[in-house]
């Protein structure tokens, strides 16, 4: 019984921790400009799946690190969205969310965009990472759920 409760007083506050990473942005404070770019990247980025174009991405800021990852696995991503997802396309923006722990550094938005998939109706949500310096897109996950208890970046 003392090891139960032991490990429920270690695990509980790291799970309930997770969701204090990011924080609501009100609607009257989202970048249209910001939302817009996410919701552009998203389009694209499903568009050329869709169309098998494996080629770099134009007219985006696109970090380092997602450039490599773009670069080195963007065919493969690209098979299993359309093998496991089918034609995707976006609905609605859901929400924005601000990475507390990036205000010091390079702050961090996240977007959320509703989205439907053709052959996977649980995956809803397009997550799309924008850096607030220069508009960087940093990542972008499809889930079932908003992702925000997402720790790390891309």
């Amino acid at each position: 019984m003392k090891k139960f409760t032991l490990f429920m007083l270690v695990i509980l506050p790291l799970l309930f921790s997770a969701q204090k990473n990011y924080k609501k942005i009100p609607e009257s404070q989202i970048s249209q400009e910001r939302k817009n770019i996410a919701l552009q990247f998203v389009n694209s980025y499903t568009g050329k799946c869709k169309s098998h174009d494996y080629t770099t991405f134009e007219g985006f800021n696109i970090t380092g690190r997602l450039k490599h990852f773009l670069a080195t696995n963007y065919e493969k991503n690209c098979g299993f969205l359309n093998s496991k997802y089918g034609n995707v396309s976006v609905e609605d923006f859901q929400a924005a969310y601000l990475n507390r722990y990036s205000l010091t550094r390079d702050p961090v938005e996240m977007f959320i965009f509703r989205i439907t998939t053709e052959k996977n109706p649980e995956i809803r949500f397009a997550n799309v990472w924008i850096y607030r310096d220069q508009n960087f897109v940093g990542g972008i996950y499809f889930s079932k759920e908003p992702y925000i208890e997402r720790k790390y970046l891309n």
